[in-house]
């Protein structure tokens, strides 16, 4: 329960990340992460507590104000973006008092979250004596960075007149959404370093009239946590791959790199096997290079897909034809002076081994040398010196 003596002053703080696009131009976030700032317990931090108090109570008279900081992260929307609408949307959890206004106002002043709660099962609402970095209703960040003023000051650490208000009644979801919510977070997505969250206040925290404090779904209450839902429209169309199929052959055994290319769109792409099967031995990086040593000979049919940065893709398919391993070839022979020589074209990435006997049938092949893999093809030549009146030899791949 909301109790008047536990609850003092608070400010709070939710950051959000993450979420899967609703459709190409919309996304939702939830929070990953909300701390609290608590004139009552000036020296806490709250930033694992399971949830968020808002508000005022009566008992504590000036020392009984609750705030809020929540900040969104925007990084998944590309700076080009053209935002048309967004939503904050809290849920009151439990609250006591009369029906409050709460006003948003855009931070001017960055903050972190801490991990201190009101206790192991992170249901206190007094958290625990924040540590060096770590927020405080005193401190942006214990103990050595102060607010302009305890829990934060008007036009210092965050901008007067609200971006936004709403009436919250004690238990229900709640909407901030008006033009200036859409223009703050427009204001982010293209100048990121300016991104330093909403601040969220009871318009009645002065009021002697008596409590109106609330509690608010935290990140540790995932299905009572704050969503944001950001509509927008990615300027520019969709990328075009201009590779063309099929693909430049290959040979099994010999390494092969091909690299797509792509244009339009908004830069840089992120490359990815969309279906089918490449050949074993090779890989497609992200960033578009299809690389590796293919292992065996046969024509391949795949799709790959390339996506921008402002999440517009393209697919196109491709065929790949890998030719089995080049036959082994002795092309040049000699003997002089009980020396043989002999030379054969070896292909990149293999090995071999050079192997005789005296008698071509029924004996045992005996190892010569081996030939490490090369870089790239490369004549090879191999000397024997011998004394029987016949030697034969093989070239093979171990």
């Amino acid at each position: 329960m909301l109790k008047a003596v536990s609850l003092g002053v608070l400010s709070l703080a939710v950051i959000f990340s993450g979420g899967q696009p609703l459709c190409a131009d919309s996304v939702t976030l939830k929070p990953v992460a909300d701390t609290s700032l608590f004139q009552f317990k000036p020296d806490n931090n709250l930033g694992a507590q399971f949830f968020l108090p808002i508000g005022v109570t009566a008992p504590f008279g000036a020392n009984t104000r609750l705030r809020g900081l929540v900040k969104c992260d925007l990084s998944q929307i590309p700076n080009n973006a053209t935002v048309s609408n967004v939503t904050l949307t809290v849920k009151v959890v439990f609250g006591s008092g009369a029906n409050t206004v709460f006003d948003l106002h855009r931070m001017l002043q960055p903050w972190v979250e801490g991990d201190k709660s009101g206790g192991p099962d992170r249901a206190g609402t007094l958290g625990a004596p924040a540590t060096d970095g770590e927020p405080d209703w005193n401190h942006r960040q214990h103990s050595s960075v102060a607010w302009g003023s305890p829990g934060g000051a008007p036009n210092v650490d965050y901008v007067s007149p609200a971006t936004a208000s709403i009436t919250v009644t004690p238990i229900g979801s709640y909407t901030f959404s008006n033009a200036t919510v859409t223009s703050d977070v427009k204001r982010w997505v293209t100048n990121a370093a300016s991104n330093f969250g909403w601040l969220i206040k009871s318009r009645n925290e002065l009021s002697s009239a008596g409590g109106s404090a609330r509690r608010f779904g935290a990140r540790e209450d995932d299905p009572n946590a704050a969503i944001l839902v950001v509509t927008y429209s990615a300027s520019g169309s969709a990328p075009t791959i201009t590779t063309t199929s099929p693909l430049a052959t290959g040979t099994a055994g010999t390494a092969y790199s091909q690299t797509f290319a792509a244009s339009g769109g908004t830069p840089p792409y992120t490359w990815s096997l969309n279906s089918g099967a490449l050949p074993d031995g090779l890989t497609l990086s992200s960033g578009g290079v299809l690389s590796g040593t293919p292992t065996n000979g046969g024509t391949f049919n795949f799709a790959v897909q390339v996506v921008d940065n402002s999440n517009k893709s393209a697919t196109n398919s491709f065929a790949l034809t890998i030719n089995p391993p080049a036959s082994l070839t002795i092309d040049l022979v000699s003997l002089t002076g009980g020396q043989l020589t002999f030379r054969f074209t070896a292909q990149a990435g293999q090995t071999y081994a050079v192997e005789f006997q005296p008698e071509l049938t029924g004996g045992v092949w005996l190892t010569l040398t081996n030939i490490a893999a090369q870089s790239a093809i490369t004549a090879i030549s191999v000397t024997d010196t011998i004394a029987e009146r016949q030697r034969f030899y093989r070239l093979r791949t171990p």
